[in-house]
């Protein structure tokens, strides 16, 4: 049975409120966030133009190594690879850059819409 609208037993029932529909803030921001996927998908066509998609994919990366690297720094956050996680890490992020070499690709091939079809049951699971 799904957690939706049910409590835990370990957690205030005072914290949860069980809504049956989704409140202005909810639906602005599902909507706020669906403009920005879309206009990330426009970007990327657009720097598809002048860079081979996976030297974009690739530098697009290395900015975010860069942004979440001096976060971690600035909130002094202690960075391991010894805590076991090192394995299933490199799988989920290989997995992830595949995922991002054929978004890249294909918006080099057709339209923001198609691959906005294509892809979003994809990232869904279902």
């Amino acid at each position: 049975m799904p957690l939706a609208g049910k409590y835990r037993k370990d957690q205030d029932q005072t914290s949860l409120e069980k809504k049956d529909r989704i409140d202005l803030f909810g639906a602005s921001t599902l909507v706020a966030f669906s403009i920005l996927l879309g206009l990330n998908q426009v970007m990327i066509k657009l720097v598809n133009g002048g860079l081979q998609p996976v030297f974009s994919a690739g530098l697009r990366s290395a900015v975010a190594l860069v942004l979440v690297l001096s976060y971690a720094l600035w909130r002094r956050k202690r960075l391991s690879i010894r805590d076991g996680s090192l394995k299933a890490g490199l799988f989920s992020g290989a997995l992830f850059a595949i995922e991002f070499v054929f978004l890249f690709m294909a918006l080099d091939f057709t339209t923001v819409t198609r691959v906005s079809i294509f892809f979003t049951p994809c990232r869904s699971g279902g």
